[in-house]
C-alpha cells in the first residue's frame, strides 16, 4: 500500500459526515448514511439530530 493510499484510508476513518439542518428529512439522512459507507471503509461517524437515529440505524 502506498503512503498516499494509507493516508487516504486513515483520513476516511477519522472523518465524520454531518447534517444538522432545520430542513433535514429522512431521505437526506438515508443518503448521508449511504455516503458514509464506501468500498474501502466507513467514516468514523454520521452526525444527525436524535430524531433521525432510528432511521440511520437501519442503514
Amino acid at each position: 500500500m502506498t503512503d498516499l493510499k494509507a493516508s487516504s484510508l486513515r483520513a476516511l476513518k477519522l472523518m465524520d459526515l454531518t447534517t444538522l439542518n432545520d430542513d433535514d428529512t429522512n431521505e437526506k439522512v438515508i443518503a448521508l448514511c449511504h455516503q458514509a459507507k464506501t468500498p474501502v471503509g466507513n467514516t468514523a461517524a454520521v452526525c444527525i439530530y436524535p430524531r433521525f437515529i432510528p432511521i440511520a440505524r437501519k442503514r
